[in-house]
C-alpha cells in the first residue's frame, strides 16, 4: 500500500469514526431535547444536551465542517442560557427542537462533503501528497496560520474566559495506524477542551509521523488536560498556556487583503546586522527616550514657558521616541515559550539516556524576555534541568520503594510578579541531604562548611559525586548557574529542597532588564565603563604623541589626526602621569572621535544597567556599581 493510498484510508477512516461517535451524540441530543416537554426537572436534560452539542461543535471545528460548526454553535448558545434560567428565556421548548433539526440537516450535509472530499480527485490536489513530502511532524508555524473560522473560534473563546492551550506530544514507537492514535487524543480531549486546530492537519497524517501539536481552548489547568491523554504510544505530551493575543498577531499579519505598496506581499523583513550595531541601537534608542522625556518635562515644570510650540513639539518627539523604543525593546523579545522548548528536548535525550521516565511541565511561556537575556538564561535553565535529571530524580526502582509515581517530574514555571519574572525550576526527586553535603564540603575543602546549605552547593569545586558524568557532576555546575544568574542577569536566586521532596531554585529577574557588554577601566580613583559597540579601538598612549592649544585643551595624534583627550575626573598636565600604564579608548562622539583616558582597562564584560541608577551599571569583576560613559552624551 502507498503512501498515498494510505493517506485516503486514514481520511476515510476518520470520517467514518467521527460521524459514527456524532450519531450518537445527535440521538442523545435529540432524546434529552424532546424530553424537556414533560419534564418536572430540566437541569438533567440541559446539560446533557449542551455536554452533546459542545462535543459535536468542538469535533466540526477540529475537522473544518463549518455550517455544521455554525448550527452547533447556534444550539449550545440556546442551551447555555436556558441552564443559566429556564427554557422559555429561548422561546420555549419547540426553539431548541428547531435548532436541534438544522444541526441534524448541518450533520447530514457534513457527512456527504466530507465522504465526497476523500475520492481519489481530492487526494490528487492534497498538497501534502501532490509534493510527495512525508511529514514527520508539526509544520513550523503551522497552528499559527488560522483561518478567519479559527479566529474566530478563538475569539469567542477569549470572551468566554477561556485559557489558550498548545499541546504538543511525541510517537515514540512506530506504529501502524497513526491516525487512530492521534484520533484519540483529539477525542479524550474533546471530552474536556475545544480543540480548534491540529499540526499537522489530522489528514495528512501518515505512519512517518512522530510529532504532533494542538491548539484548543478550556477552562481547566493544563495539568488536567494532560492527565486526560493517555494512549499507547503517545509519550513527552506537553501543555502550555499560550497567549490570545499572540495567535492573533501572526494571523493578522497574514490577512493582506487591504496591503498595497512595496511591503504589501511581505509578512516580515528579516534584517541582519553586526552584533555591535545591534546593541548601539539598544543603547541609544534607550538613551533617546530618557532625553527626550526628561527635557519634555523640564519644559513643563519651568513657569516662565508657556505652551509654546517648543513644548508640543517636544512631546511629539517624546511620543515618536517611545514608538521607536517600543519597536526595538518588541522586536528584540522573544517568548519563553521557546526556551521551555528546548528544555523539553534536554528532558527527553537525558531521561533516555539515564533510563528515567520525566515529564517536563511547563507554564508561564507566554511571558517575554529581551533576546540576549534569553540566550544566557536558557543556558542557565539548562543546566538546572541537567541537574535535576542525573542527581534530583531517582531511577525507577528506587521511585516505587520511596511510593512515588513511576515517571519523575520537573516543573518549569514563569510568572511576573511585582515587574520582575521570577522563574521556579522544580523536581520531585529525592532532594539534597543537608548532612551529607556537608561532610562532602568538608572532604573537598579541608574546611567547616557555611551554614547556608545554598552557599555550600553553589560553593566553586563543589559535587556531592566523587566521579563526574557526561551529564553532571564536574563541580563547575550551581556555581557557575549562580554566578551567571546573579551578576550577569542581575537576577535574585534562592533555594529550597527537602530530603525525598524535590529541590526548588526561584529565580527573579527584573522586567526591564537590558544587557550591554561593556569595558570596564580605572583613571585615578575613578571606575567607569563604556559600550563596547561605541569603542573604535585601545591604545597605550606615547606622550610624544600628546599636544595642546591655547586654552589648554590636550589632543593626541592617532591615525594622522589630533584626537581631543577627556578625562573622568580633574587631571593636572597629562605629562605627569604614568606614561608606562596609561590608555586610551578611542570613541566616536557626534562629528568626530576622542580618547578617553585610562590607567588601567579592567576587564569586558556583559552587564546588566541599573534600574534605580540608569548610568551605572554593576561590574561581576569589580564587585560594584561603575558609572556608564554613553559617549554621545560627553562633552569635549
Amino acid at each position: 500500500m502507498t503512501r498515498e493510498t494510505r493517506t485516503l484510508e486514514y481520511r476515510r477512516r476518520l470520517g467514518q469514526a467521527f460521524f459514527e461517535d456524532g450519531r450518537v451524540m445527535l440521538e442523545g441530543l435529540k432524546d434529552a431535547v424532546s424530553q424537556l416537554r414533560n419534564s418536572d426537572q430540566p437541569a438533567g436534560l440541559l446539560n446533557q444536551a449542551f455536554r452533546h452539542a459542545h462535543s459535536l461543535k468542538s469535533e466540526a471545528s477540529f475537522l473544518g465542517l463549518n455550517e455544521l460548526f455554525e448550527q452547533a454553535h447556534a444550539l449550545e448558545e440556546y442551551l447555555a442560557l436556558a441552564r443559566s434560567g429556564d427554557v422559555e428565556r429561548v422561546g420555549g421548548v419547540r426553539t431548541l427542537v428547531d435548532a436541534v433539526k438544522a444541526v441534524q440537516r448541518a450533520f447530514v450535509e457534513a457527512e456527504q462533503s466530507l465522504r465526497s472530499r476523500t475520492d481519489a480527485s481530492d487526494l490528487e490536489a492534497h498538497p501534502s501528497t501532490q509534493s510527495g513530502t512525508v511529514i514527520t511532524g508539526p509544520r513550523p508555524g503551522g497552528l499559527q496560520r488560522l483561518t478567519r473560522f479559527e479566529r474566530r473560534v478563538l475569539r469567542e473563546a477569549q470572551e468566554r474566559g477561556e485559557s489558550l492551550y498548545r499541546i504538543r506530544g511525541e510517537i515514540v514507537e512506530p506504529e501502524p495506524m497513526l491516525y487512530a492514535r492521534v484520533y484519540l487524543v483529539i477525542c479524550n480531549l474533546e471530552r474536556i477542551v475545544n480543540v480548534v486546530k491540529t499540526n499537522p492537519p489530522v489528514e495528512e497524517v501518515t505512519d512517518a509521523l512522530r510529532g504532533f501539536e494542538i491548539l484548543c481552548t478550556a477552562e481547566i489547568d493544563p495539568d488536567t488536560i494532560a492527565d486526560s491523554i493517555s494512549i499507547a504510544a503517545v509519550e513527552n505530551v506537553r501543555v502550555e498556556r499560550r497567549s490570545y493575543e499572540h495567535f492573533f498577531a501572526a494571523a493578522d499579519s497574514e490577512d493582506d487583503g487591504y496591503r498595497s505598496g512595496f511591503l504589501a506581499g511581505l509578512r516580515e523583513v528579516d534584517l541582519a546586522m553586526p552584533t555591535r550595531k545591534y546593541e548601539r541601537l539598544c543603547l541609544y534608542t534607550d538613551e533617546l527616550q530618557r532625553e527626550l522625556a526628561g527635557l519634555y518635562r523640564a519644559v513643563q515644570h519651568d513657569k516662565r514657558l508657556p505652551d509654546t510650540a517648543i513644548e508640543r513639539k517636544l512631546a511629539a518627539a517624546a511620543r515618536m521616541a517611545g514608538v521607536v523604543e517600543r519597536t526595538v525593546t518588541e522586536t528584540s523579545k522573544v517568548y519563553l515559550y521557546g526556551v521551555f522548548d528546548e528544555l523539553q528536548a534536554v528532558v527527553a535525550r537525558l531521561g533516555r539516556e539515564l533510563g528515567k521516565p520525566i515529564r517536563l511541565k511547563t507554564s508561564g511561556g507566554e511571558l517575554t524576555a529581551f533576546l540576549p537575556l534569553a540566550r544566557i538564561l536558557a543556558e542557565s535553565l539548562a543546566h538546572l534541568v541537567r541537574n535535576a535529571v542525573d542527581h534530583g530524580i531517582e531511577l525507577p526502582d528506587d521511585r516505587a520503594a520511596a511510593g512515588k509515581p513511576e515517571y519523575g517530574e520537573i516543573r518549569v514555571d514563569a510568572e511576573l510578579r511585582d515587574r520582575r519574572t521570577v522563574i521556579k525550576v522544580s523536581d520531585d526527586g529525592r532532594g539534597i541531604d543537608e548532612r551529607a553535603a556537608r561532610e562532602r564540603y568538608r572532604t573537598i575543602f579541608g574546611s567547616e562548611p557555611p551554614q547556608d546549605l545554598f552557599e555550600i552547593v553553589t560553593a566553586p569545586g563543589f559535587t556531592t559525586r566523587a566521579d563526574s558524568t557526561a551529564v553532571s557532576g564536574r563541580g563547575v555546575g550551581l556555581d557557575t548557574v549562580r554566578h551567571t544568574l546573579e551578576t550577569v542577569l542581575g537576577a535574585r536566586v534562592e533555594m529550597q529542597t527537602r530530603v525525598g521532596g524535590g529541590v526548588t531554585f526561584s529565580l527573579a529577574l527584573s522586567g526591564g532588564a537590558r544587557l550591554v557588554s561593556v569595558l570596564v577601566a580605572r583613571f585615578g580613583e575613578e571606575r567607569f565603563a563604556v559600550p563596547a559597540s561605541e569603542i573604535l579601538e585601545t591604545v597605550r598612549l606615547d606622550l610624544r604623541y600628546l599636544s595642546h592649544d591655547h586654552l589648554g585643551g590636550s589632543y593626541y595624534r592617532f591615525n594622522g589626526r589630533d584626537l581631543p583627550l577627556l578625562s573622568v575626573t580633574p587631571v593636572g598636565a597629562v605629562e605627569e602621569l604614568d606614561a608606562g600604564r596609561l590608555f586610551g579608548v578611542v570613541t566616536q562622539l557626534s562629528d568626530r572621535p576622542v580618547v578617553i583616558l585610562a590607567d588601567e582597562l579592567i576587564s569586558e564584560e556583559t552587564v546588566v544597567r541599573d534600574e534605580q541608577r540608569h548610568n551605572f551599571v554593576h561590574s561581576q569583576t569589580l564587585g560594584i556599581a561603575v558609572r556608564l560613559l554613553v559617549p554621545l552624551q560627553l562633552r569635549v
